[in-house]
């Protein structure tokens, strides 16, 4: 979308575990003078309710009072398996210094302003940074017109805390005509502390002129 749009945000709950609530979030924008919205992107976003020490705690069951909540609480419930699948094959590669694929790396402070009010980085910055530094490793493989076009697998591992040392690592894996898929590694820790994983994704990038991707 153009900057200067007006952005509307809908987020509806469509599947509950013991202690998971997985959202539909979507995300409109249209211009401001006549206010007609377009789709811009969607996603479904899994949350785990934790208590005061950080274990996860019992949810409210959800039931669906409609056929549309109904038929959106089926896809939520068949995509937890396959869900699954892809976070199982992500977190079986191993990624070494071999090899010759484009790799970029950031490196920098979890500063303050990241945070939230239980001093951990927020989710949602975590995924921009994860969508910075893959948009650097797909311009530098094609143009700096490479937008994210999905991002996949994306598992939040540990809490990135103020002070860390945050590591970002975007590697080029595929390459079809039209796309690029890259695999995004987040590790941070205390100066000085071995770096642990706290997030991964899989984010696919395309060349995009005049609405349309690029070769």
């Amino acid at each position: 979308r153009s900057i200067g749009d007006i952005v509307q945000i809908h987020a509806k709950i469509i599947y509950t575990g013991r202690t998971s609530l997985h959202v539909l979030v979507r995300v409109e924008a249209g211009d401001v003078h006549d206010r007609n919205y377009a789709l811009a992107m969607h996603c479904v976003l899994v949350f785990v309710a934790v208590d005061e020490h950080g274990s996860p705690r019992r949810v409210p069951a959800w039931a669906a009072t409609s056929v549309v909540d109904l038929e959106l609480h089926q896809l939520a419930s068949e995509r937890v398996t396959s869900r699954r699948a892809i976070q199982d094959a992500m977190a079986s590669q191993r990624y070494t210094s071999a090899g010759t694929v484009p790799e970029t790396a950031f490196r920098f402070l979890a500063s303050p302003s990241d945070v939230n009010r239980q001093g951990t980085v927020r989710g949602g910055t975590v995924m921009r940074w994860v969508d910075e530094v893959g948009h650097a490793c797909a311009a530098e493989w094609s143009s700096p017109r490479a937008v994210a076009v999905y991002a996949g697998g994306i598992q939040f591992h540990t809490p990135i805390r103020t002070g860390d040392v945050v590591e970002l690592r975007a590697r080029l894996i595929h390459v079809t005509r039209r796309s690029m898929h890259l695999s995004v590694l987040v590790r941070a820790a205390l100066p000085g502390d071995t770096p642990v994983l706290t997030a991964r994704s899989m984010t696919i990038f395309a060349d995009v002129e005049c609405g349309s991707a690029q070769p």
